[in-house]
């Protein structure tokens, strides 16, 4: 199973740079957390 975040654009830089306390934060939650947090970008057209 795969979960996603969604970020609203003028928020990615915020989560890039913390990706490491949110990794944390959601460790604490869930015990299945396993990967780095990967940026991915989608383009809507």
């Amino acid at each position: 199973n795969n979960a996603k975040i969604q970020v609203p654009e003028n928020q990615i830089t915020i989560v890039i740079n913390k990706r490491s306390e949110i990794l944390t934060y959601f460790k604490s939650m869930f015990d299945a957390v396993l990967e780095p947090l990967q940026p991915h970008s989608v383009l809507n057209v």
